[in-house]
C-alpha cells in the first residue's frame, strides 16, 4: 500500500518537473525537525502545543464572526458556543502551554488504549487467522504505550508529544525525500 501511495506523490511531483526540488527539501528539513524534536522533546511540545493553540484560537475567532454574521438564524448558538470553546481552549494552549501539554499527553494515552482495545475486538471477530496476529501485537503494543503514558503522569508529558511529533515527522520527512528522488529520475534520463 505504501509503495502506491508513493507512487501517486511522485507522479504528482512528476507532472510538476520543477517541483522535486522543494519536495527533497521539506523531507530533508521534515527529517531534521523531527530529529530536534526527538533530542529536545520538551521544547517540541510545548511548541506542538503553541501552534495547536494558535491554530483553535484562529479557529475560533473565525467561528465567532460566521457565528454573527449568522445571529438571525437557529444556528448562531450553535456557532457562537463552537467560536467561544475554541477560543478558550486555544487561549489555555497559548498561556498555559503546561495545561496544554498534558492535556495533549493525555489525549494520546487515551487514544492508545482505546486503538488496543478495538484490535483486540477486531482481532476476536475476525473468522480467518491472517492477520490476527498482527493486529493483536499492534494491540498490545498500543495499550503498553497507553499505560505507560497514563499511569507516568505528569512525567510523560515532559516528552510524550514531543516524541510522537519527532517520529511522524521523521516518516513524513523520509516519504517525501523517497517521493522527490523517485520523481528526479522520472524527469531527468
Amino acid at each position: 500500500m505504501s509503495e502506491t501511495f508513493i507512487d501517486s506523490v511522485e507522479e504528482h511531483i512528476a507532472i510538476r518537473q520543477a517541483g522535486w526540488g522543494w519536495a527533497l527539501t521539506i523531507g530533508c528539513l521534515s527529517i531534521a525537525a523531527g530529529f530536534f524534536a526527538i533530542l529536545f522533546p520538551l521544547i517540541a511540545s510545548v511548541a506542538y502545543s503553541l501552534f495547536f493553540g494558535a491554530i483553535l484560537a484562529v479557529g475560533g475567532c473565525l467561528q465567532l464572526w460566521d457565528a454573527f454574521r449568522r445571529r438571525r438564524t437557529g444556528e448562531f448558538w450553535f456557532e457562537l458556543g463552537l467560536g467561544v470553546l475554541a477560543l478558550v481552549t486555544g487561549a489555555i494552549f497559548l498561556f498555559a502551554p503546561g495545561a496544554g501539554v498534558f492535556s495533549l499527553t493525555l489525549v494520546f494515552a487515551i487514544y492508545f488504549i482505546i486503538d488496543a482495545t478495538m484490535r483486540f475486538f477486531l482481532a476476536s471477530r475476525r473468522k480467518t487467522k491472517d492477520r490476527r496476529g498482527w493486529m493483536i501485537a499492534g494491540g498490545v503494543l498500543s495499550l503498553f504505550l497507553g499505560l505507560i503514558i497514563l499511569f507516568g503522569l505528569p512525567r510523560t508529558a515532559l516528552y510524550t508529544v514531543g516524541i510522537l511529533w519527532g517520529v511522524h515527522a521523521i516518516f513524513i520527512g523520509v516519504h517525501f525525500t523517497a517521493a522527490a528522488l523517485a520523481a528526479r529520475k522520472r524527469i531527468k534520463p
